[in-house]
């Protein structure tokens, strides 16, 4: 927050403007509003990126802090421009790799106790960058790829990239799509699947757990290797021994 003084033009003639700001000629000021669009977004940012305990702590860069009621007007008002600025930008983007993923956080509202933040990114063809596709908030995720089945934004053929979450898999692998799950969620599932009948032991399941996350990311690390140099044959070489490698450990 910025407090000015008036400076005073001896200089100037009866009918010429004699008290101003000089620094408001350097700076562009919303008269507005008590806190400037820098000091709002940067209070905004660490309001969603950071942990509460963070954040409390990370505010050195303030004079004084923005209070919390400002700060989330802030961010519904950012929210509410990210959201316009992705539906003007994603028409046709037909992206040939979908990423979707929710969150649930509390909720202070009295008629729930958590909300489901909703994130679909598409991955660009050089597998190296993401762009966003759609921000929502408690919303169903049949209308969230409808929405962008409708704007063209993925292709009929994407591969789909998240967890297993019954909801988003089947509003997104629609026909001649793909549902993949991702490398986090790879032994997330594989423990949960060998603990359903309870017919090994604690440690064999720790042991094929491990070796099947190896495995994976082993092939990850291939991947990044060859993809550079499209080096295509050397990934179809390593996919294939690493199916080879998990079939023979989920076997024995």
């Amino acid at each position: 927050m910025y407090s000015l003084d008036y400076v005073e033009d001896t200089a100037a003639s009866e009918d010429e403007q004699s008290h101003f700001r000089p620094v408001e000629e350097l700076i562009q000021f919303d008269g507005k509003k008590r806190y400037q669009e820098d000091i709002s977004l940067k209070a905004a940012d660490l309001a969603t990126t950071l942990s509460y305990r963070d954040a409390a702590s990370a505010d050195e860069g303030f004079e004084k802090t923005p209070s919390p009621d400002t700060i989330q007007r802030r961010v519904k008002e950012y929210g509410q421009k990210l959201s316009s600025f992705v539906s003007d930008h994603i028409p046709s983007t037909e992206a040939g790799t979908v990423i979707p993923d929710g969150t649930k956080c509390h909720s202070q509202d009295d008629d729930r106790s958590q909300h489901e933040v909703q994130l679909t990114l598409a991955e660009d063809d050089d597998g190296e960058t993401r762009s966003v596709l759609d921000v929502s908030v408690n919303a169903d995720w049949n209308d969230i790829a409808a929405d962008l089945d409708e704007q063209d934004a993925i292709t009929d053929d994407a591969a789909v990239v998240s967890d297993r979450e019954d909801r988003l898999v089947t509003a997104f692998t629609a026909e001649d799509r793909d549902h993949q799950l991702d490398l986090a969620h790879v032994p997330r599932s594989l423990r949960n699947r060998l603990s359903v009948d309870g017919a090994l032991e604690l440690e064999t399941r720790k042991e094929i757990i491990s070796e099947v996350s190896g495995e994976l990311f082993h092939l990850k690390n291939s991947v990044e290797k060859h993809r550079p140099a499209e080096e295509y044959s050397a990934i179809r070489k390593r996919i294939a021994r690493t199916c080879e490698r998990i079939e023979k450990i989920l076997g024995n």
